[in-house]
């Protein structure tokens, strides 16, 4: 019946192999594979990588902001106290 699916049992589809005959070859397969693996694993350690890039930045930051309020907190007065805080963005 022209212009129905027609569906056809599993593995007679296989036009892609007989278009590209040199993938039939085993070492390709293994080689593309490989090759495939190979980026996947440089992939995700440049992730992670860049991960803990940020992770030593943000302490870092914190690190920085903690030392800001705590000299804020060594101030004399109040005033100068409050002043500093709102400066720094901490919370009083």
């Amino acid at each position: 019946m022209r212009g129905h699916l027609t569906l056809q049992p599993h593995g007679t589809n296989q036009r892609w192999l007989r278009q590209w005959p040199f993938w039939r070859s085993t070492a390709l397969r293994w080689l593309v594979s490989a090759t495939l693996v190979t980026g996947m694993v440089l992939a995700f350690h440049a992730v992670a990588s860049e991960a803990v890039h940020q992770s030593e930045l943000r302490q870092q930051a914190l690190a920085a902001q903690s030392r800001a309020v705590w000299r804020c907190k060594l101030l004399a007065s109040q005033k100068a106290r409050s002043t500093c805080l709102l400066d720094t963005a901490a919370p009083t």
